[in-house]
């Protein structure tokens, strides 16, 4: 049979294998398929959760 591979979704972390995904906490970025959220660089920054980038921040 075929092997079938879930990624987690954009915006969402799966940090567990059987439970369901969770919002990238607000700083911070998800692409697919991550078991944590990335940090957003030095000079970039997101207040919502749930991101996949993060914005440059204002002088």
């Amino acid at each position: 049979g075929a092997v079938v591979c879930d990624l987690c979704p954009i915006g969402s972390y799966c940090d567990e294998k059987d439970e369901p995904p969770k919002p990238c906490p607000a700083g911070s970025f998800c692409l697919e398929g991550q078991t944590v959220g990335t940090p957003c660089p030095t000079g970039y920054q997101t207040t919502l959760t749930g991101q996949s980038y993060c914005r440059i921040c204002s002088p």
